[in-house]
């Protein structure tokens, strides 16, 4: 299973695609990856548009047939990923603006698909409404954009598969755990770039590296756990 980048950041030494995550950001703090899950019947789930890769990753794990339909987008492409596992899309990529963006709206979709495509392009944002036995995600269609505050409800939906709850707590929480409600807050402070010598402006934003640190929230029915990691991507 392909970690969730923040799992990669706190391994230490994230592969190169993370960067362009945070290209987005200078000096100062930041919201990142933050959700909030609720275990009852199934599993009910909200986030910001940074865990929409996680959480439909892990519906996948539920197998059958999806609906499935919105967007992927990144800075980094991945047109021939999607192409090599079979998902049919329609490119609005702008490869001169420096964005690729693949629209997907189709039905039946198998779940193997699906699964394979959000392990293939870990570096893309996969806003896409899905739904099929395995339960149900709802996202927004565009991202929000640089500096605007992140919404809490920009993805949700609900897991009622018990292998794709394991999958979303391997994805979400990093391991598995009992839990009636859990709360996640990753939160970025930047507090340098490291700047190549004889870059210019518009360049050196994309290509500096972020260093800070990483802090990590996690509440589970009441228990708040906080946790600091280096963070240089």
């Amino acid at each position: 299973m392909e970690k969730h980048y923040i799992k990669r950041i706190i391994d230490g030494g994230p592969p190169e695609w993370v960067h362009s995550l945070f290209t987005r950001y200078g000096r100062g703090e930041y919201t990142g990856p933050s959700c909030e899950i609720k275990i009852k019947a199934a599993a009910g789930f909200k986030s910001t548009y940074d865990y929409a890769h996680a959480f439909g990753h892990a519906l996948c794990f539920g197998g059958g047939t999806f609906k499935a339909k919105g967007c992927l987008y990144s800075k980094l492409d991945f047109r021939r990923q999607l192409e090599d596992v079979g998902i049919g899309f329609t490119d609005n990529s702008s490869p001169k603006k420096g964005y690729f963006v693949a629209d997907i709206d189709g039905e039946d979709i198998d779940a193997g698909v699906l699964k394979s495509m959000y392990e293939a392009v870990p570096w893309a944002t996969a806003l896409l409404s899905m739904s099929g036995d395995a339960g149900r995600i709802k996202s927004k269609k565009k991202p929000p954009k640089p500096g605007k505050e992140k919404a809490l409800d920009f993805v949700s939906g609900s897991i009622k598969d018990e292998a794709s709850i394991s999958a979303m707590n391997e994805l979400v929480l990093f391991e598995p755990v009992d839990y009636n409600m859990a709360r996640i807050v990753n939160t970025y402070v930047i507090e340098s770039l490291d700047i190549p010598d004889g870059m210019d402006a518009a360049k050196a934003r994309i290509e500096a590296k972020r260093r800070g640190k990483l802090i990590r929230e996690v509440e589970l029915d009441g228990s708040l756990n906080k946790s600091t990691y280096d963070l240089l991507v």
